[in-house]
């Protein structure tokens, strides 16, 4: 076989990961399962949910037993997702009331986190049986709420009045100028007379994402972070502002829990040259080459797949 061809076998190999959506639900249920009272930890059941793999084990002796489960959500896309939480029901036996039923809270931020519950009996019993279910639901990350009233109030240097949905961001025309194609255009459009009290519309655009990028470019409460990176690459293209680009890339390039896909998605789409070279350098084996995700190379650009297929070549 080629070298190009198995290049290609390569490429469209599947890496088994999972991107949740806005509501979506992680749900499992495991019925009964009977388990002697032996000393000693043992895995009594295993399970691969939405990217979620739950190992249940149990710690017995005679008279007590330590339930745990370990949730080991490492194929998760934590730069979208910052943890899970919602509950475990388990249903066991007893030896004075039958069977029991309770609930135990799931917070979990630790891709391998584990939850714990103990059950005690009186007296002996040499064999247990118990099942479970859980549900979690994924948390989210978000940018942060920002007093965009407070950080755009009209100040001496500040000459410009931006309205955006029908709300006022004050800004330095010439700073904005400096950082924004886009707003050094807008400007001299406008500059046929002074703007300082001018309010000049901007459209296209949220209060608060317009908001985002500004309080970015200012320095004035806000710095990339993997809540609000993709949305500030997005506006930064948007709005001609290769400064933010540039902070956002170097967030990328040394604080982010993003998988490498998403970073040669992100690199690819919006120029950002050096985290592009560091997320296909990353392929350092041919083991991660085979994970390399079809539909991820697909959605490449011509000169992206280039370089990566030239980089995988180098690995044969």
């Amino acid at each position: 076989m080629s070298a190009m061809r198995r290049c290609t076998c390569f490429i469209i190999c599947l890496l088994t990961s999972y991107t949740y959506g806005t509501t979506e639900l992680v749900e499992y249920t495991r019925g009964d399962i009977e388990f002697d009272s032996s000393n000693g930890e043992k895995i009594i059941d295993i399970s691969t949910t939405k990217g979620i793999r739950c190992e249940w084990k149990v710690s017995s002796d005679y008279y007590t037993a330590c339930f745990k489960w370990k949730f080991i959500w490492d194929q998760v896309d934590k730069y979208e997702v910052a943890g899970f939480s919602g509950q475990i029901t388990v249903n066991y036996t007893t030896d004075s009331e039958g069977q029991k039923t309770r609930t135990v809270k799931v917070n979990l931020t630790d891709p391998g986190g584990e939850i714990w519950y103990n059950v005690s009996r009186s007296r002996y019993l040499s064999t247990y049986y118990a099942s479970y279910n859980y549900t979690l639901e994924p948390q989210k990350r978000h940018m942060e709420a920002m007093e965009l009233d407070k950080y755009f109030a009209p100040v001496d240097d500040r000459d410009a009045v931006l309205i955006v949905e029908g709300k006022k961001l004050h800004v330095s025309s010439c700073f904005l100028s400096f950082h924004s194609t886009y707003f050094h255009d807008l400007f001299e459009y406008d500059n046929s007379t002074s703007l300082l009290n001018i309010e000049i519309p901007v459209e296209g655009v949220s209060y608060e994402d317009l908001g985002l990028l500004l309080s970015v470019v200012h320095s004035t409460a806000t710095f990339p972070n993997d809540g609000n990176s993709k949305k500030l690459l997005e506006l930064a293209s948007q709005f001609q502002t290769p400064y933010v680009l540039g902070l956002v890339e170097n967030h990328l390039l040394t604080n982010t829990f993003a998988w490498n896909e998403t970073l040669m998605l992100l690199a690819d789409k919006y120029g950002l040259m050096r985290l592009l070279g560091k997320s296909i350098r990353r392929i350092d084996s041919i083991e991660k080459a085979r994970q390399l995700k079809d539909s991820v190379f697909l959605e490449l650009s011509d000169s992206a797949k280039v370089k990566v297929a030239y980089h995988m070549i180098q690995l044969l």
